[in-house]
């Protein structure tokens, strides 16, 4: 699901089509070229791009770890990067396989954040020596994530430029020295937009080049996607009252609990039994206690305070830096660490009231669950030690308790990955999906995979001689399965697609294009607002078909009639 446009993409670039002209996307440029790039040095596979996001990963986990360690002990880091890891990097939290950072629904979010990661590693680099040539880097990295999605880079501009003036402001630079840094800085990120403008300009106008590079910071506003169901309860707006109680309710067990247990570690130090021996106790203790409530605690909803927490502890952050009067080592490593509450904070804009694990939360809860599994594991027993001189029985139990998260989180996905155990496709394009004929909850059938395979089978036979292949509304995987490019810009029909631009010419575009083989594939686009493609949306384009195309073959259930899963194959029609 969704995973095709990230395999199409690529693959069609690295045979020479030149994106936004030849195909339309609505995001940055940066991953679809980084991947064409790794189809064009390795081969073209899926298999690929998962080994490349894989490093990826692994850098990121490592950088990660240096932060951390930073701040606290290798412990705590290696808990944090242990989090990371199996909660998002390779999250499967709610039957979807697409919510992950090695083959995600859209690689220019994972990638954004990656850079970001990055990007505040080396900010953190820049606090300890400041040179030019490290904030050049800082610039260029920033760019990068411009390329990729809108709300990583407002995150991450807004959390280093943020950090960049007030490291400035703290060292009392002249305004000379100032605005020479600051000159450096935006310089060097708009480096990498100029460079793909310049790419793009040999294709296409100058002005078309930057419309396309800013296309979805332009977009951003648009009112009409804004109010699209499935944004209102991303966001959280749908559902708004029950949101807040929840986040309310979240926020005061979560205060409640710290006070608890500083309290008690407080009594425990008082009367001298706050020991290794009482800690490890304390820690069994926990962990059972976790695992006697599992199922009536909601683990992939225990999100939905972080934000209030960020919050309030950039707030705190902000006091306490404003009041240094010279710049310290314990002010940089506040600075450093506020930038990181600040990008944490703004990723969660996006589902600020609903912030959950689950679907989104994968990538936006990522950063702000990483900065509170730190205040876990790190600010709160040192607050206790401030208090009572000793936390080791506090230590064990945020350790025992971040691990049993971890496992809960961890099981859920290991299982949930066991159950993709039918093969689709071949090779190093071989993906695993649920076994046939098993029952959704709801009783229906579950053939996708089954209906996918023989699709494919038969179109490899039709579509031998067939230089293209139009696939609706949203199906790029048999494209990219097939090696048959679309004959057209437009690869996408879905809701959101077809309101950004004009149906009338999406449709003159198509019938200049004629392909001889048209592929309909069942989707339901509820949440966007209008369900069926043909039916609620884009009905000229369905009549072209009807009247131009003959069905000659249907797989599965009937398309947009129901909640079926099914495909047809459409031929040309011969006068």
């Amino acid at each position: 699901m969704d995973f095709g446009q990230q395999a199409y993409l690529p693959w069609v670039l690295s045979e020479g089509q030149v994106l936004y002209r030849d195909v339309a996307y609505f995001h940055g440029p940066l991953s679809s070229y980084i991947h064409a790039f790794v189809f064009l040095v390795f081969g073209t596979g899926i298999l690929q791009l998962a080994l490349f996001n894989l490093a990826l990963v692994a850098v990121a986990t490592f950088l990660i770890f240096r932060l951390c360690d930073y701040f606290s002990d290798r412990l705590v880091a290696t808990v944090i990067c242990i989090t990371f890891l199996t909660v998002f990097a390779f999250a499967y939290h709610m039957g979807f396989g697409s919510f992950n950072f090695i083959a995600p629904y859209i690689y220019d979010l994972t990638h954004g954040i990656l850079l970001s990661i990055f990007t505040l590693f080396l900010f953190y680099r820049y606090l300890k020596a400041p040179r030019l040539r490290t904030l050049s880097g800082l610039g260029i990295l920033l760019g990068l994530i411009f390329l990729t999605k809108v709300e990583v880079f407002l995150a991450a501009a807004l959390a280093l430029g943020g950090g960049l003036f007030i490291f400035w402001s703290q060292r009392r630079l002249s305004a000379k020295i100032f605005l020479l840094n600051a000159t450096v800085f935006c310089g060097c990120t708009l480096l990498p937009i100029l460079a793909f403008a310049l790419y793009f300009s040999f294709s296409m106008p100058v002005s078309r080049a930057f419309f396309h590079i800013l296309g979805q910071y332009l977009h951003a506003g648009d009112p009409t996607i804004r109010t699209m169901p499935y944004y209102q309860f991303t966001l959280g707006w749908m559902y708004l009252e029950e949101n807040l109680k929840r986040i309310g309710m979240h926020s005061l067990v979560f205060f409640c609990l710290g006070g608890l247990l500083v309290y008690m570690n407080h009594i425990l130090a008082r009367s001298g039994n706050n020991t290794r021996r009482a800690g490890l106790l304390f820690g069994i203790f926990t962990a059972g206690a976790l695992w006697f409530l599992t199922a009536t605690i909601p683990w992939l909803e225990i999100t939905r305070a972080f934000p209030v927490f960020l919050f309030i502890t950039g707030f705190y952050l902000s006091i306490r830096i404003g009041r240094e009067k010279r710049m310290v080592q314990t002010t940089k490593r506040r600075i450093i660490f506020l930038a990181w509450v600040v990008f944490a904070l703004t990723l969660t804009f996006k589902a600020f009231y609903n912030l959950r694990l689950a679907d989104l939360g994968f990538a936006l809860a990522m950063p702000a669950t990483l900065v509170m599994m730190f205040f876990f594991l790190h600010s709160l027993p040192r607050l206790a030690e401030r208090v009572s001189g000793t936390a080791i029985a506090l230590r064990c139990i945020t350790l025992a308790s971040a691990l049993f998260f971890i496992a809960v989180i961890g099981l859920n996905g290991y299982f949930g990955y066991q159950n993709k155990v039918y093969p689709v496709g071949e090779g190093v394009d071989r993906i695993y999906d649920f076994q046939p004929m098993v029952r959704y909850p709801d009783g229906r059938m579950f053939s996708r995979g089954l209906i996918v395979t023989k699709a494919l089978d038969i179109l490899h036979t039709e579509l031998k001689n067939e230089p293209y292949l139009l696939t609706m509304p949203d199906a790029m995987i048999f494209n990219y399965l097939l090696r048959k490019p679309f004959p057209s810009r437009d690869t996408l029909f879905s809701p959101l697609s077809m309101r950004v631009q004009d149906e009338t010419e999406v449709l003159a575009q198509l019938q200049r294009a004629a392909p001889s083989f048209i592929l309909l594939t069942h989707a339901d686009y509820r949440w966007f607002g209008q369900r069926y493609f043909g039916i609620d949306y884009a009905r000229s384009v369905m009549r072209w078909v009807k009247n131009d195309y003959v069905l000659i073959r249907q797989i599965g259930a009937t398309p947009f009639a129901g909640r079926e899963f099914g495909v047809q194959i459409w031929k040309l029609r011969t006068q």
